[in-house]
């Protein structure tokens, strides 16, 4: 049970992540690499969770 609250809390932290960096750029010149990078994932594994932005 505790792996899902890590699990949504980790989502959450991507999602609010990429909406600043959406909101400080546009989401047409974010990508998948920039969010990665800046929650300190692997790109692959942000594509794993989620297929597109």
């Amino acid at each position: 049970m505790g792996n899902t609250k890590l699990k949504d809390a980790e989502n959450r932290f991507i999602i609010e992540t990429a909406t600043r960096m959406f909101l400080g750029s546009s989401i047409d010149k974010v990508t998948m690499a920039d969010i990665a990078r800046e929650v300190g994932i692997g790109e692959a594994t942000l594509y794993r969770r989620y297929s597109t932005k």
